[in-house]
């Protein structure tokens, strides 16, 4: 190890981590204030200490920090978890639940954190429940709504949509997602049906897709029926969701 004393010490770009103290509620939080201020295009004006005032340098003096509406302390709790790793170039924690997963996100979206926004999706997108489920297309369609994530909302209504469901909403549950969208539901539920009753044993695909090879001539190997029993793809494409529901879709993102 050199010993010159002739060269001036400098910071280590990345091991060198300057913290501010923010107080959310009733609580204290000192954090890297590199990474509130170099990521997030929301946030620079309260990441860093005050030149003046000193606010932010000490537990006498916070930058007291006001959440987004319906945001908690525990929600910014689970953001500094995420932000602590990634300061330093660690990957984030991977114990994280689902719906700490979803404060994380929360804070992301509202503070314009745009990297730990997409890793939020990408995890909660990865811990997501089978969709067969009534009660998790509407988590997903309420997330993908509120958080603007298209492939959630999607998913949602497709689980919703699905004949296969043996389950019925209950009627506060339809109102949760609103008239509008439990009526094009229930329409594209009916035309399902439709096609089902003019044969029971139809499988759900389309003409064309019995012609492909790998089909026997003339019938569907799946469910045996006649090939002029299946419904044209522009048939079902019509009564699909991506089309029923393609103005909210194309504003979601």
């Amino acid at each position: 190890m050199s010993n010159d004393s002739s060269t001036t010490p400098h910071r280590h770009q990345l091991y060198y981590v300057e913290t501010i103290v923010y107080q959310v509620d009733n609580i204290l939080f000192r954090v890297p204030s590199r990474y509130f201020h170099e990521k997030s295009e929301g946030f620079s004006g309260a990441s860093q200490i005050s030149a003046t005032t000193d606010e932010g340098s000490s537990d006498d003096k916070p930058v007291k920090l006001f959440l987004p509406q319906g945001a908690t302390a525990e929600d910014f709790l689970q953001l500094v978890r995420v932000i602590y790793p990634l300061t330093v170039g660690l990957p984030p924690p991977s114990d994280l639940s689902r719906t700490e997963w979803i404060s994380v996100l929360k804070l992301a979206t509202a503070w314009v954190f745009g990297d730990i926004r997409k890793l939020a999706i990408t995890k909660l997108s990865n811990l997501h429940g089978a969709l067969d489920s009534n009660g998790e297309s509407l988590l997903w369609i309420d997330l993908g709504r509120r958080y603007s994530v298209k492939a959630w909302v999607l998913e949602g209504l497709k689980g919703l949509a699905a004949t296969n469901s043996t389950t019925l909403l209950p009627l506060e549950k339809l109102e949760s997602i609103g008239s509008d969208t439990a009526m094009r539901l229930l329409y594209i539920r009916n035309q399902q049906l439709l096609n089902k009753m003019k044969n029971p044993r139809l499988c759900g695909k389309a003409r064309e897709e019995i012609s492909m090879p790998g089909y026997s001539y003339g019938s569907c190997n799946t469910c045996g029926c006649p090939r002029v029993d299946h419904p044209l793809k522009a048939e079902t494409e019509a009564t699909s969701v991506e089309v029923i529901f393609k103005d909210e879709l194309a504003a979601v993102e």
